[in-house]
């Protein structure tokens, strides 16, 4: 019976390990329309390529890893630790000083909303996007 479990669990590692690379792919095109979209929303974002690609390669690789790991969790379970790691990631980039929001931000509790739903919706939507066109990612 153990050996039919861990056959199993190599089994579903191949199949997500095999649209891993498309799951980055969706990612960082997603999170990349929507760092671009938000941009306005920040002060003096002077080295906003550089920035803008490494927060879009970041978010596209924090997506891969919850593939990877919790590709069959409920949605609402995946969006609610994504938010955290997005109230986290903004925490600590308002600590830092990294940037700052202009009057058109919509802020919760002090942070900026448009970065706190980026990752939460944009793992769904990768998440869809993969299962929506799964038979042309095998």
């Amino acid at each position: 019976m153990t050996i039919l479990i861990n056959q199993f669990i190599i089994f579903l590692m191949k199949e997500k390990l095999k649209k891993l690379p498309w799951i980055f792919l969706i990612a960082f095109a997603l999170n990349l329309i929507w760092e671009l979209s938000q941009m306005f929303l920040y002060v003096d974002m002077s080295d906003f390529p550089i920035c803008c690609i490494k927060a879009t390669f970041w978010d596209a690789v924090m997506i891969s890893a919850v593939y990877l790991l919790m590709s069959r969790a409920n949605p609402v379970t995946i969006s609610v630790l994504m938010f955290l790691i997005a109230v986290f990631i903004e925490k600590r980039a308002m600590i830092e000083g990294r940037w700052i929001y202009t009057e058109a931000m919509p802020l919760l509790f002090g942070l900026g909303l448009s970065p706190l739903m980026q990752l939460p919706v944009t793992t769904l939507l990768t998440f869809h996007f993969a299962k929506k066109f799964s038979n042309r990612i095998r």
